[in-house]
């Protein structure tokens, strides 16, 4: 093909004209052919035998177009076969290496390197490393992200655990949030839900006994009744919590809290519209008015670790933190407050919040990252990680696993639990999950924030619903 050598605008056009004027040689020339190709055969049949003639050589272009695509088609996969790169978030490295470092002696041509990620914008970090076909092989993330990593996520073959199996080794919720599209997407090394956390030291000096209910609740936190639990000085400052609960920027994993009261009055969490979600949410802002918290006291979890609160809410990794910054304080947890029931069968609720490990689809170690899960979520390996943990941090993590739960049902911190976790429920409510802005926790949480705000109102929780439904759009995740 010829090409001008003139530079600018001007030869740029020049350049354009000749190949132009090539292709249309060549299309003119190839159309003539091809008109007088089925000329020459049309005029050897019939009409009706044309019409046959026409509909077997379109039948046949599309048979082999579709076939060259299908073979150019391949599965591409990515990283060097046999080296495993795991990222974690909850996992601190010399709690697992002793558990890498035996599998490797035991799979001579595996090699694990396991890297401990910053929990800032981790979800981005790990979104934009799966989008650049930079892996890792196996990566840690929340239980309500499945969803929203659904197209990077390679599926648990039934070769290495049936789906039967995994129902019957973890708890429901785990089997629930890990299926997508019929097929197990990650492996859990570890349990975790809302629970609430006790002082027993300010229980003890009031002679006060935990919570069953949301009105024993209330009996024991709201300042205005007799031997309440919230303390205040002479300047009504708040002295003593009775609990960190209501709409505040300083209480931690507010998000549960609310996502467990909706689910408790039998609120469509993606739908929260009608007198049951603003009843829930309502009394949820209650506590605010009540004046239990204020934006002057430290973040909730601090609060509680100095011994300040009486009641905290949060996941029992929260314990973790609690036990760092104040080794003496004497806490246990117990099962969350529930509503009334409308019958004795109704189950007692709770929330689910928890990490998981999960596989690349593009890794060309997607088998050998399983069977490596596997390995780590058996009963004995977990035991293993877990006295690690204890010895790192002065405390266990709650195994995933149906055959272990009995151990911990009358511990005094995993025991509530345990004990709730058959009907745990779980979404997109959640916070410390390091998604970004953009994640779907966070802009989920952004939505009922503007419905707190200022008080619960009809038009508010439509304005949400269809925000919800926006957002989950996005994901594909409506039917959740």
């Amino acid at each position: 093909m010829d090409k001008t050598e003139t530079s600018g605008q001007d030869g740029f056009s020049q350049q354009v004209s000749h190949s132009d004027e090539s292709n249309v040689k060549i299309g003119i020339s190839l159309s003539e052919r091809l008109t007088a190709f089925f000329q020459l055969i049309f005029s050897k049949f019939s009409s009706k035998k044309k019409l046959f003639v026409l509909i077997f050589i379109l039948i046949f272009t599309l048979l082999f177009i579709l076939t060259f695509r299908l073979r150019g088609k391949k599965e591409v996969f990515f990283g060097k076969k046999g080296e495993i790169v795991w990222w974690g978030l909850t996992i601190d490295e010399t709690e697992i290496v002793p558990l890498v470092s035996a599998y490797e002696k035991e799979n001579p041509g595996i090699r694990i390197t396991y890297i401990k990620q910053s929990e800032a914008d981790y979800r981005e970090k790990l979104t934009n490393s799966l989008i650049e076909n930079r892996g890792p092989d196996i990566f840690e993330i929340h239980n309500s992200w499945p969803l929203m990593f659904a197209s990077q996520l390679a599926k648990l073959p039934p070769s290495i655990m049936e789906k039967k199996e995994f129902e019957q080794t973890f708890h429901p919720i785990i089997t629930s949030d890990l299926t997508l599209n019929g097929a197990i997407v990650g492996i859990p090394l570890e349990y975790d839900a809302l629970t609430l956390f006790i002082n027993e030291n300010i229980f003890l000096s009031a002679a006060k006994v935990p919570p069953r209910t949301w009105d024993d609740f209330i009996n024991l936190v709201d300042p205005s009744r007799k031997g309440s639990l919230t303390i205040f000085g002479r300047g009504r400052e708040i002295v003593q919590s009775g609990a960190a609960i209501g709409f505040s920027g300083n209480i931690d994993h507010w998000q549960e809290v609310v996502a467990l009261m909706l689910l408790q009055n039998k609120t469509d969490l993606k739908n929260p519209i009608g007198k049951l979600a603003q009843d829930a949410l309502s009394f949820f802002g209650s506590f605010s008015k009540m004046g239990v918290w204020n934006e002057t006291l430290p973040s909730s979890t601090d609060g509680f670790a100095d011994g300040r609160v009486a009641m905290y809410f949060g996941p029992l990794r929260s314990a973790f933190k609690i036990i760092k910054t104040n080794p003496e304080l004497k806490f246990k947890t117990v099962r969350l407050p529930q509503l009334p029931k409308d019958a004795p069968q109704d189950p007692d609720y709770s929330y689910a919040t928890y990490w998981v490990q999960s596989v690349w689809e593009k890794s060309v170690n997607r088998e050998n990252s399983w069977r490596f899960l596997q390995y780590l979520s058996k009963k004995e390996s977990l035991e293993k990680l877990n006295e690690n943990i204890k010895l790192s941090r002065g405390l266990k993590k709650l195994s995933p696993r149906l055959d272990s739960a009995n151990f911990y049902v009358k511990d005094l911190i995993f025991g509530s639990v345990v004990a709730l976790a058959p009907n745990a429920k779980s979404w997109f409510l959640a916070d410390e999950t390091f998604d970004g802005e953009m994640g779907i926790n966070s802009q989920v949480s952004k939505v009922f924030e503007k419905v707190l705000v200022g008080g619960v109102t009809p038009k508010k929780l439509e304005a949400a619903s269809q925000e919800i439904r926006t957002i989950l759009s996005k994901y594909q995740t409506f039917n959740r």
